[in-house]
């Protein structure tokens, strides 16, 4: 597993960017609007913001940027809260789900989805609400070392800050 050697590493600083409803680790710290995580843990940090410039080894994201409107703008600022060569780990749902497409799924805790995510392989599907090709975004500013759909309809995106 490539993921559990960062997001268990003690020694790594990191963050669980949205991971209130379901922490990835105990060492990362969760970054989210909640006040309170599921384990009743207060949420230390609540915006990217309190984050200082080039101080994370490692953010990893869980089921929430779909829910971001301004996803650029989230993907800039992993990248400027990033050290030289930190890991970012991106799992988000897949187009492939029509249950997660923005026009079909609303949440009133979470805010409802915005994106339906693909790898730019993808032309016909072309009339979903919020069609986003996430691949070449993340490549735009990311060095991205895997990219794929993985079994649970959706995406897994391994990257590192160039």
């Amino acid at each position: 597993n490539i993921i559990a050697p960062i997001v268990f590493n003690p020694s790594l600083n990191g963050i669980d960017f949205g991971g209130a409803a379901g922490p990835i680790s105990p060492v990362a710290k969760v970054v989210d609007f909640a006040k309170i995580d599921l384990f009743g843990k207060s949420v230390p940090i609540s915006s990217l913001s309190e984050i200082s410039s080039d101080s994370l080894d490692y953010i990893f994201t869980s089921h929430t940027l779909e829910h971001i409107t301004g996803i650029k703008e989230i993907l800039l600022a992993f990248n400027r809260t990033l050290k030289k060569n930190g890991d970012l780990i991106i799992h988000l749902p897949a187009y492939t789900c029509k249950r997660w497409w923005p026009q079909n799924h609303s949440n009133k805790k979470f805010n409802d989805h915005v994106w339906a995510f693909h790898l730019n392989d993808i032309s016909k599907e072309k009339n979903i609400k919020g069609f986003f090709d996430i691949k070449t975004l993340a490549k735009s500013i990311f060095d991205v070392r895997e990219c794929k759909y993985v079994g649970d309809n959706s995406i897994l995106i391994l990257a590192r800050k160039k």
